[in-house]
């Protein structure tokens, strides 16, 4: 079953944007459910509905939270949200009816510049089940009124629906961490390395000389190639400034930097001269330390999505 739904479910881009989300911003949020949307269609007896497919739908951070002080599994609720235009609002299975005012002009979660003053934000509360609602609650609001009919927890609140897939846990607050900030220090030194050795070439490239003040009068010096400038005495009044070469530290700290962004990720490389079998072993069990843990994370979202 996990092999025949891995392509036709869609499993595989869902995997590849809930990695990214993690990867960058610490965690994603994996949302299973039958989509009766999905032809071929049928008749029944409210009309028309498809015969429908297994999907998965998955969410960044920014779009789900939940009870505060608390580690997502241990939370009673959680809540997604999300901006959605609303004609697919209105298309949604016991939709209410009345107006829809667009709300998520001001919100991030409206990214597009083209969706901005379209979009209405709806926010899905989903409580697990409890002694007072044994069977959970599942509450679609916007426009802060209730648009769908009440529903019941869709699961039996065990796990929360939402399967959650971090990159590594943050001791000092509910939340994940990511891998992406710590990579950007060592990108920027990389980057302004490799700058200042551009700037380098192109000062040794294009040559500077000193020209007495006032020997041009009101000409101008450009970088025109093959300009003719009329200097009188040139042996004594130009003088072409010797420049050194890129320094090579340059480089040096560009590598640097490198190295800092593969052992943070990681991803390690063998250093030149390391032929040791035992020591090749060390840093291959120390990458392995350092990403096995999200690895590890990973293989364990993959089974809570197909259960």
């Amino acid at each position: 079953v996990a092999l025949y739904g891995y392509q036709k479910w869609g499993l595989r881009d869902a995997t590849i944007d809930a990695v990214t989300h993690a990867v960058v911003a610490g965690e994603a949020f994996a949302w299973a459910y039958f989509d009766t949307t999905i032809g071929p269609f049928i008749e029944d007896e409210e009309g028309k509905v498809g015969v429908g497919d297994v999907r998965v739908k998955i969410y960044g951070g920014n779009e789900c939270y939940w009870a505060p002080g608390l580690r997502f599994h241990e939370s009673p609720w959680h809540c997604v949200e999300q901006a959605v235009d609303p004609e697919s609002i209105k298309a949604m299975p016991g939709f209410k009816g009345g107006e829809l005012s667009p709300d998520a002009q001001t919100r991030a979660l409206a990214s597009r510049k083209n969706d901005k003053g379209k979009l209405v934000m709806v926010t899905h509360y989903l409580e697990r089940p409890c002694p007072k609602y044994e069977k959970g609650r599942w509450i679609t609001i916007a426009n802060q009124r209730r648009i769908l009919e009440d529903r019941d927890y869709p699961g039996n609140g065990e796990k929360p629906v939402l399967r959650q897939l971090t990159y590594a846990p943050n001791p000092d607050s509910d939340r994940s961490l990511g891998l992406v900030p710590y990579l950007l220090d060592p990108q920027r030194t990389k980057n302004d390395a490799e700058n200042k050795a551009v700037e380098a070439k192109n000062h040794v490239l294009f040559p500077k000389i000193f020209v007495a003040p006032g020997l041009l009068k009101k000409g101008q010096w450009t970088d025109e190639i093959g300009a003719l400038y009329e200097v009188p005495h040139p042996n004594e009044n130009v003088k072409l400034v010797e420049l050194g070469g890129i320094p090579p530290e340059l480089f040096t700290m560009a590598d640097r930097a490198v190295d800092d962004l593969l052992r943070i990720a990681g991803q390690q490389d063998i250093p030149p001269g390391v032929e040791s079998g035992r020591a090749i072993q060390a840093l291959i069990e120390k990458n392995l330390a350092r990403s096995g843990m999200f690895v590890a994370n990973l293989a364990e979202w993959h089974a809570n999505v197909m259960s």
